[in-house]
């Protein structure tokens, strides 16, 4: 998603504790009972009925999702678009926002509730183009969803982690796990046993370049976001209008200044990152060729050679490379939004209403003056 469309997937899966009860000695207030809906997703209970995620089949509308306790309020739900299978989209629309008895309620958790996913598989969001992944930033979960504003995007992308993973199972390990009724999708990237046989390095090749590949895919749609990003950051980093110095004071020029910097610092560091995706090492310029084409001579048809130890510490340290790469894209991105382009609005918007309050000023004077 990004989840974004696209958002990045840690290899862990972090189980993330459920719905709790809320209880009380002394019972709702009246405010609390109107907002029933709350409490009730915040107990222990399973998501509401709904198809199992891996079973539902791929949204080709937006399907229309009903609160459990409010049923006359609702928002809308995409489930896998094709840009990314193994995630959902929401869109709180207007009148929810607007109708709804407590929508400071909106949290991510909450809304994995209505959607009717198991919170434990989510492993990131992304709010108004600024990414969460579960394993950092649990503590976001029960922050309140901003109501967007004019301009951002109002969809909200939750990606799941992916159950191919590890990619292949033993029919015994799998009738293990579905008994159990969990499972650990990307464990065997957590800790792993060092391969014993020719056949197991093989295998974890394997699965390294399957989960490097579909990184990759991510990278390709971080890549995409950074431009965009860039572009937008562009566009701010300027110099005051005429009108716009006119009616702003020194401190409102001083913060500018400082907003321009960190601009250029944000576009600095995208260009950095977008560069080390182009032609780094990850790279198709970099050893990304050799890579593929050591996976299809060998690996692939599980073809034994010489040097398979250092072959396979090498897809391995390829992969972590990955990972690293797309992390830095995410924080780079995140970062210069939230310390560029959201510090240049706010400061352009505070200039922009006291342009708007003086020319409110002068039109009020003059038809005060046109009256006499």
């Amino acid at each position: 998603m990004c989840f974004t469309r696209g958002v990045s997937v840690a290899y862990r899966r972090t189980t993330v504790r459920g719905f709790e009860p809320v209880k009380t000695s002394r019972g709702l207030r009246g405010d609390e009972k109107s907002d029933s809906f709350f409490t009730s997703a915040m107990m222990n209970q399973p998501p509401p009925a709904q198809p199992a995620f891996s079973t539902r089949p791929p949204s080709t509308t937006w399907e229309q999702v009903v609160f459990p306790d409010l049923p006359q309020h609702f928002v809308w739900v995409w489930y896998k678009p094709q840009t990314n299978p193994n995630s959902f989209v929401m869109l709180i629309p207007p009148e929810t926002w607007q109708s709804h008895p407590a929508p400071a309620q909106f949290t991510a958790r909450y809304l994995a509730y209505v959607a009717g996913i198991d919170l434990s598989w989510v492993a990131a969001w992304s709010v108004q183009g600024i990414a969460y992944d579960v394993q950092h930033h649990a503590v976001m979960l029960d922050q309140p969803v901003p109501q967007p504003p004019d301009g951002a995007d109002p969809h909200i992308y939750v990606s799941l982690y992916d159950p191919a993973y590890p990619a292949k199972q033993s029919e015994a390990q799998n009738a293990e796990t579905q008994n159990a009724g969990e499972t650990e999708p990307h464990a065997e990237f957590a800790e792993r046993a060092a391969p014993q046989t020719a056949r197991e390095q093989l295998e974890l090749m394997a699965a390294d370049w399957q989960a490097a590949e579909k990184i990759a895919s991510n990278l390709v749609i971080l890549r995409k976001k950074l431009l965009d990003g860039m572009t937008r950051l562009g566009k701010l980093n300027r110099d005051l209008s005429p009108q716009e110095r006119l009616h702003a004071d020194n401190q409102d020029k001083k913060d500018w200044q400082h907003a321009r910097m960190m601009l250029r610092d944000g576009l600095s560091q995208m260009s950095y990152c977008v560069k080390g995706f182009d032609i780094g090492d990850t790279s198709t310029a970099g050893q990304r060729s050799w890579f593929e084409k050591v996976y299809n001579d060998y690996i692939e048809p599980r073809r034994e050679f010489q040097g398979m130890e250092q072959t396979q510490r090498q897809f391995e340290t390829y992969r972590k490379s990955l990972v690293t790469l797309q992390s830095k894209m995410n924080s780079t991105y995140n970062k210069a939004v939230q310390s560029g382009e959201r510090r240049a609005q706010q400061v352009m918007q505070r200039i922009q209403r006291k342009m708007r309050d003086a020319q409110t000023k002068k039109n009020f004077l003059g038809a005060l003056l046109d009256g006499s």
